[in-house]
C-alpha cells in the first residue's frame, strides 16, 4: 500500500495517531549516542525551515456553514430558483451542489435573511419577513418590464435568443405569417371577382326586362 506519510516513519492511515520524532531529532539522538558518524545530510537538514506537521489536517474537520441549511429550505419551496442566471459562470445550479454568485437571487435571499437572524429573529420568523421583502422587489421589477415592454412595441424591438433553434422558430413564424397574409390576399381577390360578375348578372337582368 502506498504510504502518503508525514514522515518516514508515520502514515496517515495508522489507526492512532500520535507524535513521532522526525529523521532530523532521530539523527541528532543517533549522533549525539556515538551510534553512528554525524552525516553530512544532516547539515542540510538543519539549515532547511521544519515542517511544522502538528498544525497539519490529520483527521477529518467539521465546517458549520450557516447557509448550507437556508439554501435547501428556499430551495425546496422555490425550485425555480435554482435556474436564474443558470447561463452564468460560477453558478453551479445542480442539485446536491448548489452554489451560486453573490449577485443571485439565492444568496441575496439567504443573506438577508440571515441579517435578520443575526438580529434575534427566528429562522422561520426571518424567512417570511424576507419573503415579503422580495415579493415587493419582484413587483417593482415586473412593473418596470411591463412598461418597457410597451414602449418597444413602437420601437419594433425583437428579443435576444440564446439558441439557434430558438431563433429559427423565429424566423418560421415570418414565414408562415406572410404566407397567411398571401392567402387572405388571394380571398379578397376572388370575392371581389365573384361580387363583381354577381353585380354584372343583375345589370344584365334588370336591363333585358321589357
Amino acid at each position: 500500500m502506498a504510504k502518503g506519510a508525514i514522515h518516514i516513519t508515520g502514515s496517515n492511515f495508522a489507526i492512532r495517531r500520535r507524535l513521532r520524532w522526525d529523521i532530523l531529532d532521530r539523527g541528532r539522538k543517533l549522533v549525539n549516542s556515538g551510534t553512528i558518524e554525524r552525516p553530512r545530510w544532516l547539515d542540510w537538514v538543519e539549515m532547511a525551515p521544519p515542517l511544522e506537521t502538528r498544525n497539519l489536517l490529520h483527521t477529518d474537520k467539521v465546517i458549520k456553514n450557516p447557509y448550507i441549511p437556508l439554501v435547501t429550505t428556499l430551495l425546496k419551496k422555490y425550485p425555480h430558483l435554482r435556474f436564474e442566471k443558470c447561463f452564468d459562470s460560477g453558478n453551479e445550479w445542480q442539485k446536491g451542489v448548489d452554489n451560486y454568485n453573490v449577485d443571485h437571487p439565492v444568496m441575496q435571499f439567504v443573506a438577508y435573511q440571515l441579517s435578520l437572524m443575526n438580529k434575534g429573529m427566528s429562522k422561520t420568523e426571518a424567512f417570511m419577513r424576507t419573503e415579503k421583502v422580495f415579493y415587493r422587489k419582484r413587483m417593482e421589477i415586473e412593473k418596470n418590464l411591463k412598461v418597457a415592454m410597451a414602449l418597444a412595441i413602437d420601437e419594433e424591438a425583437v428579443p435576444l435568443y440564446t439558441t439557434g433553434f430558438a431563433y429559427w422558430n423565429e424566423k418560421l413564424a415570418e414565414g408562415q405569417g406572410r404566407f397567411l397574409i398571401q392567402v387572405r390576399n388571394e380571398l379578397r381577390r376572388i370575392k371581389e371577382e365573384v361580387l363583381k360578375s354577381q353585380k354584372q348578372l343583375e345589370d344584365k337582368k334588370v336591363k333585358s326586362k321589357p
